[in-house]
């Protein structure tokens, strides 16, 4: 196996006649910036405060036993879930999709058997 050295020189951008040193710095900064704002107003506007209405303690009681996923997707005004873990043995087949918020405040989790709801569990709706 080959071994790679990689030698930087930590005052070859201080030079003031460089300019492409100090170009690409603050190239490379505001690349950085530009990313982490990206991600933090993903995050604020994707953590469910804006998308999340759905999410009620009302349509969770809608939820009965026997329905359809796609029963369960129009109470929950069309979001689809999330398919957690689904596990098929002698004929039967268990299915579990969870419906939040990406902030995690808010959960709902149903379970289906060959296609019905058969169980269902909550945190965080009021």
């Amino acid at each position: 196996m080959e071994e790679i050295k990689l030698n930087y020189d930590l005052n070859e951008g201080s030079n003031k006649n460089n300019s492409k040193g100090n170009w690409s710095g603050v190239f490379g900064f505001l690349v950085l910036f530009i990313i982490v704002v990206v991600v933090v107003v993903g995050i604020s506007v994707g953590d469910g405060s804006i998308n999340s209405n759905y999410l009620t303690y009302s349509n969770y009681t809608q939820i009965q036993n026997g329905m359809s996923y796609s029963q369960v997707v129009d109470i929950l005004d069309g979001h689809q879930g999330v398919l957690d873990t689904s596990s098929s043995y002698g004929g039967y087949t268990l299915s579990y999709y969870t419906w939040s918020n990406n902030s995690g405040t808010k959960c709902i989790v149903v379970g289906f058997e060959n296609g019905s709801v058969c169980a269902k569990s909550q945190y965080g709706l009021g």
